[in-house]
Formats: structure tokens, C-alpha cells, sequence
């Protein structure tokens, strides 16, 4: 199960969705595309990315606070939780 943690100003995700087999795991790929594209709306020095394929785990971390910034961090985790009010056995939203 992905495990989305919500904090005031950063979003982790932590583990897999195991929706399916290795490659095949569509809960798992909309995750990773909506964290991965939505990455892109910042500016480079304004968040930290933090990654750990052991866990696995991705953190987006706040380095400059503004309501932009925030709102960006809090649409992220709007669509995570999308995804997750669909696929409730294999992704947990929390705030």
C-alpha cells in the first residue's frame, strides 16, 4: 500500500500499491506521474526532493514557504487522494 503523509509543508509517500505485477501496477504508475509532473510547477531551488528506493519513499519538501508554493503541495495531495478514494485497498491518504 502507498501511504501518503500530508504535513504543512511537505508530502511523503511511502511504499507501493502492489495493485498488480512489477510494471503492470496502474495505482502505483498514476501516483508516481502525478508526483513526478506535478514536480514541475515549482521552482528549482523552492522544494527539496528527497528519495529512497529501499523503502520505498519520495518526499517533496518546502524550501521556500509562500501560499503558491502551498497551494501546489496541497493540489498534489488533492490528487493523490483522488486516486486513493478510487483505490482504497492499495493507497491511504493522511493529513
Amino acid at each position: 500500500m502507498i501511504n501518503v503523509i500530508w504535513h504543512k509543508n511537505s508530502l511523503i509517500l511511502k511504499g507501493h500499491a502492489n495493485s498488480n505485477s512489477k510494471g503492470k501496477d496502474l495505482v502505483c504508475c498514476a501516483a508516481s506521474a502525478i508526483v513526478q509532473t506535478a514536480t514541475t510547477w515549482f521552482n528549482e531551488n523552492d522544494i527539496e526532493i528527497n528519495k529512497n528506493n529501499k523503502i520505498p519513499s519520495f518526499e517533496i519538501k518546502l524550501s521556500k514557504i509562500n501560499k503558491q508554493n502551498q497551494k501546489y503541495l496541497e493540489l498534489i495531495y488533492q490528487q493523490l487522494a483522488c486516486l486513493a478514494k478510487h483505490n482504497k485497498k492499495y493507497i491511504l491518504c493522511k493529513k
